[in-house]
């Protein structure tokens, strides 16, 4: 039994390997549905379909965005980022700004998501190098999940941190932890 087989305690059945542009996608696309699921329950009265993302080269996504920005009520030049401006209603302003940023991605964006190959590659860091540093520091970070469970709540966008579970509420010492153990190849 390999590392991997220590680790989760059996071994994997299929190796992972490199993820694709598509795998990429299929993860962006999840994070987005639970963004609309977050927005619903905050806006129950609203329709918040999930986006059908469009893929644009990377010069176009700003104009693409602007643009589903103005065709949804939206004043041309409203910013995509801070609170809206004082005549725009600030639920609407954010039900369409999520409708028209995920809806367009840039192709050039997609190479920042992680697919299932890289959260594997950074689970088993977490796993046996950052959690027993953690430890070593007088941390005590949660215990790991098993991959498959990392795997979907990083699709449902809540992705597992040794650092945050080893100092829940308390964003500096997360940071100092960080620091002092960061993770292999950063």
């Amino acid at each position: 039994m390999g590392i991997a087989g220590v680790l989760t305690g059996c071994a994997p059945a299929d190796p992972l390997v490199p993820s694709t542009s598509h795998d990429r996608l299929e993860m962006l696309r999840l994070a987005h549905s639970a963004q609309g699921d977050a927005l619903r329950q905050r806006y129950p009265y609203a329709s918040i379909p999930d986006p059908a993302v469009t893929l644009v080269d990377d010069a176009a996504w700003s104009a693409s965005v602007a643009g589903c920005m103005t065709s949804r009520g939206m004043p041309v030049g409203v910013p995509l980022a801070g609170a809206p401006p004082a005549d725009v209603d600030p639920a609407t302003y954010e039900i369409v700004r999520y409708r028209c940023t995920t809806a367009f991605v840039a192709v050039g964006a997609l190479s920042s998501v992680e697919g299932p190959y890289e959260l594997q590659q950074r689970w088993f860091g977490d796993v046996g190098v950052v959690v027993p540093c953690l430890r070593a520091h007088g941390a005590h970070p949660a215990d790991p999940p098993p991959f498959a469970d990392a795997l979907l709540d990083a699709r449902r966008g809540r992705p597992w941190s040794p650092y945050a579970s080893a100092a829940p509420g308390d964003r500096d010492e997360a940071e100092r932890l960080e620091s002092a153990c960061p993770r292999p190849g950063s």
